[in-house]
């Protein structure tokens, strides 16, 4: 009985014994599980090619990849689309900006912001000379009145006091007397000179009357 040849694998030199004769056959090592033919290689070259044979250099870790960063969070004003607001007066009926912070009637639609009413024009009659002097006229007579009453009483005060002094009306000289006169004139003219600077300066124009149809 012969013997089979010993065959030693190229892959990784191990050495094993098959049946038979396999010089020239191709066979898998039971070993490493590479296929080789038998005889193609000694068992010295398949040691120096497995010296000069490359270490395979060992699998180094790769670092972690760095964690994504968090979303940052948008502020309030843009999440829910609030931007930079113009803080100027507006109309409240039409929300165009006003002439300034003291305009009370909107350029763009007429509201009036004190009256809260829209302008209206109307057809209204011409004011005459008469008409306007009959508008003044109460003014001026209070204004008379109010001169004519500080004229009394600087004429009392100075005049009147000396030259009943010691006579009949000589109370009229007495210092409490002239308090309580100038006191009770000056309560009585009050609101006649308000009523003059209303009429003659404030409204010095009558009110213009709407033309009939």
């Amino acid at each position: 009985m012969t013997t089979s040849p010993v065959a030693t694998c190229p892959h990784c030199a191990k050495k094993f014994r098959g049946k038979g004769d396999m010089t020239g056959k191709k066979i898998r090592c039971p070993f490493c599980q590479e296929p080789f033919v038998v005889g193609a290689e000694t068992p010295v070259a398949a040691a120096v090619g497995k010296a000069k044979a490359p270490v395979p250099a060992a699998k180094t870790a790769s670092p972690p990849a760095p964690a994504p960063a968090p979303a940052s969070t948008p502020p309030m004003e843009e999440a829910f689309g609030i931007g930079d607001q113009g803080i100027e007066n507006r109309c409240p009926n039409c929300a165009e900006p006003m002439p300034n912070e003291k305009a009370t009637i909107c350029l763009f639609c007429g509201y009036n912001m004190l009256t809260r009413e829209w302008g209206k024009t109307s057809v209204t009659e011409a004011v005459d000379f008469k008409q306007h002097l009959l508008h003044l006229a109460p003014g001026l007579f209070c204004l008379v009145d109010v001169l004519s009453i500080v004229g009394f009483l600087i004429w009392y005060c100075t005049t009147l006091a000396q030259t009943v002094a010691g006579g009949e009306w000589d109370f009229l000289s007495y210092e409490p007397t002239k308090m309580w006169t100038t006191m009770i004139l000056l309560a009585v003219s009050f609101p006649m000179a308000t009523f003059a600077f209303q009429r003659l300066v404030v409204n010095p124009r009558p009110e213009e009357v709407k033309k009939s149809k």
